[in-house]
């Protein structure tokens, strides 16, 4: 998994772009603060999942997620949207230019077709009605995602035709 201070990294990095004053949040920079060390014998060491780990993981994820909705500025500036989240009725392709928009970035690659799905399901379900609601779930939910919190691995090589260039977020 990616230690704490790089899952902040790319939380910040991805959030910072979308709205500055998202990361600067006291409450989400209270949380960050209770993330468990991820030191063992004076060496950062990921090995370790803990039910503190993931609670703390789990407030800041939400927390961004209501930070985001609660914003029009962050609401017009997620990736790939057009501000479509902000209309009276927010359309299927609105709903998943923003899943694949937000998740490229979080997951620092393309969603494959079925987490295009499982993140469409979350942004449908019954107990979520309000667009702020839905924004808040999948905003969660993506920053809880495993390949969120953990490394990528690149499987092809550095110097081939298209190298791939990574962003902030993806050299976290």
């Amino acid at each position: 998994r990616l230690s704490n201070r790089e899952y902040g990294a790319v939380l910040e990095s991805v959030f910072g772009a979308i709205e500055p004053t998202i990361i600067t949040d006291s409450s989400l920079r209270a949380m960050f603060g209770r993330l468990p060390a991820d030191v063992l014998n004076g060496r950062e060491d990921t090995r370790l999942v803990d039910a503190t780990l993931v609670s703390v993981q789990t407030d800041v994820a939400f927390r961004l997620g209501q930070l985001v909705s609660g914003s029009p500025t962050a609401v017009r500036a997620l990736p790939g949207t057009n501000q479509c989240l902000s209309a009276a009725s927010v359309t299927t392709a609105c709903v998943e230019t923003f899943i694949r928009g937000l998740g490229g970035k979080l997951l620092r690659r393309p969603l494959t077709a079925p987490e295009l799905s499982s993140y469409q399901a979350t942004w449908n379900a019954s107990t979520n009605t309000t667009t702020a609601e839905r924004i808040t779930v999948v905003v969660a939910a993506l920053a809880l995602a495993p390949d969120t919190r953990s490394q990528l691995t690149d499987t092809g090589t550095p110097d081939g035709p298209n190298p791939v260039r990574l962003d902030a977020a993806g050299l976290a």
